[in-house]
């Protein structure tokens, strides 16, 4: 709004002056002369010129009020991508904490399944050996949960 209404001043100047030049031709150079006549033509040629100097500024100030709309909505962009970023690093957390916690409920589905085998030397390092993979397990999710 106010680009629109500092194009329009400039543009009301551009004719006001080029009225001023039109009278000043019209008053002061006799019309019997055709030589003289034909600066009034050159007063419209600058005319036409001045207010397409004129576009080409207003065009300018309206892309820099374009630029900088664009540059917000690319840093809105930023922060939603990086939003949605921190959601998706939480949200694998969470998956991987679940796949440890169904893997500890295999090995002890698998340690219950074998409980009933006798006390033999094998049978007692594969408990040992489940054992150890749920303390590990566990101690990585705790990790977890204190970092």
């Amino acid at each position: 709004m106010k680009n629109t209404l500092y194009f329009l001043s400039i543009q009301i100047f551009i004719i006001f002056l080029w009225f001023i030049g039109s009278y000043i031709v019209y008053c002061f150079v006799p019309t019997e002369d055709l030589s003289n006549f034909s600066n009034l033509f050159n007063v419209i040629n600058s005319l036409f010129t001045a207010l397409a100097f004129g576009g080409v500024i207003y065009s300018i100030i309206i892309q820099t009020h374009e630029l900088l709309l664009t540059r917000e909505e690319f840093s809105k962009s930023v922060e939603a991508q990086t939003t949605s970023s921190n959601a998706l690093t939480q949200q694998l957390e969470i998956q991987r904490k679940v796949v440890m916690v169904s893997a500890i409920s295999e090995i002890l589905k698998q340690y219950d399944e074998n409980k009933h085998l006798n006390f033999k030397e094998e049978n007692t390092i594969k408990k040992i050996e489940y054992i150890k993979m749920i303390e590990e397990l566990l101690e990585e999710i705790k990790s977890d949960k204190h970092s």
